[in-house]
């Protein structure tokens, strides 16, 4: 096997774990926890505004 043709999968995967260590984790999880959040409120809002024009 040749050692220097690794392709491109092995060069993603060694991009996107270099690049997982300098994504502050805290900033994403708030984000992700915002995001479920904002989801959540926008549904029950159409859910009651939808009960309310019947």
């Amino acid at each position: 096997m040749n050692s220097q043709g690794g392709g491109l999968f092995p060069m993603l995967g060694g991009t996107c774990c270099s690049i997982m260590g300098l994504i502050p984790w805290n900033n994403v999880l708030q984000t992700v926890i915002l995001a479920v959040v904002g989801t959540l409120v926008s549904y029950l809002l159409t859910r009651v505004l939808r009960r309310i024009r019947k």
